[in-house]
């Protein structure tokens, strides 16, 4: 027999239900899609061991050593060589990146000084990457 609709517990909401579980389900998703690049979980990285803000430029220099498996004191050898790559990494943190990490609340970015800091939720996305690469032994490999 199908519930009547003025029956008071047809209209009480199950715990449990479909609402909350597809909140929990999107959130978890966005929260995913914000790691999903390799790039945004470097910056994360990089932030988390800050004491201070840092600026785009140093972001992109972090990355695009981070990406090339290079040291710092080997850039000079390097010369101009790394100019463009730095300068690919920059655009793509200050027009792709960055915004998305600052809409997940991951980052915020002084778009006056040019400079990121952690946001709130930069140590909970950090915690998830490293229980996902722990489970399932991969590290984020798309750029």
């Amino acid at each position: 027999m199908l519930p009547a609709i003025s029956d008071p517990e047809s209209l009480t909401p199950i715990t449990g239900s479909a609402s909350t579980d597809a909140a929990a389900t999107d959130s978890s998703s966005r929260s995913l899609d914000v790691l999903a690049n390799r790039r945004r979980h470097y910056v994360l990285q990089y932030l988390e061991e800050a004491d201070e803000p840092i600026s785009l430029e140093e972001l992109a220099d972090h990355v695009a050593i981070t990406e090339h498996d290079e040291d710092r004191s080997t850039i000079a050898d390097y010369g101009d060589a790394l100019l463009g790559t730095r300068r690919r990494v920059m655009l793509s943190l200050r027009h792709l990146h960055i915004p998305k990490l600052e809409a997940a609340d991951a980052v915020d970015f002084d778009i006056d000084a040019n400079t990121v800091t952690p946001g709130p939720a930069s140590e909970s996305l950090l915690a998830r990457a490293e229980t996902v690469e722990a489970t399932t032994g991969n590290e984020y490999n798309n750029q």
